[in-house]
């Protein structure tokens, strides 16, 4: 089955990269091992620019092309700037469920996380959620606050990928960096 994908240049070049379509393929592996019974899944960045939809888009295909399940992505980034607000997300959340009616795997490019609430409001109503950060740009500080802010609305963290390296940081990798900061807070303290 092939999806229909919506991606500029830049996109379609890294969509043809093998070196990329392998990470992604490993990455779907990854995610169909830990959420067997995955039908929605968040990619998110923090602030943009990140290669979310890039992401998202790959994502897409590898789904679709070596599963065989149906498979959407509903891009909540291209609506940045929309309002923000119970209506939206009630909008998005039933558009959401019709879509997980008709197909069998629903990803959802949200907008980047620092800029707008939509993804974390939504984010406890999706099966997983997969953080893209950016390597030398995104800050440890920025994740660590995105993962706590997301815990506590009650999204479940599948991972993270580290865009521009080509390697996706699984859920132990969150563990480790808690551990980390917890025993640096426990230090200064």
């Amino acid at each position: 089955m092939k999806a229909a994908l919506q991606t500029g240049d830049a996109t379609r070049r890294m969509l043809r990269d093998a070196g990329f379509a392998d990470e992604m393929r490993r990455l779907r592996l990854d995610l169909a091992a830990a959420y067997p019974q995955l039908r929605t899944l968040m990619v998110i960045g923090a602030a943009g620019g990140e290669g979310v939809s890039t992401v998202a888009q790959a994502l897409l295909q590898q789904f679709a092309d070596n599963t065989g399940r149906s498979a959407i992505c509903v891009d909540l980034a291209s609506r940045v700037g929309a309002p923000d607000n119970g209506d939206a997300l009630a909008h998005w959340r039933a558009r959401i469920d019709e879509l997980r009616t008709q197909h069998e795997l629903v990803l959802i490019d949200a907008p980047p996380a620092t800029r707008e609430s939509i993804g974390l409001a939504l984010a406890p109503h999706v099966d997983a959620v997969l953080i893209v950060v950016e390597c030398d740009r995104t800050r440890l500080d920025t994740l660590d606050f995105m993962r706590e802010k997301f815990e506590a609305a009650g999204a479940r963290i599948a991972g993270s990928v580290l865009n521009r390296t080509g390697r996706w940081l699984p859920s132990s990798w969150w563990r480790r960096v808690r551990r980390r900061r917890t025993g640096r807070d426990q230090a200064s303290g």
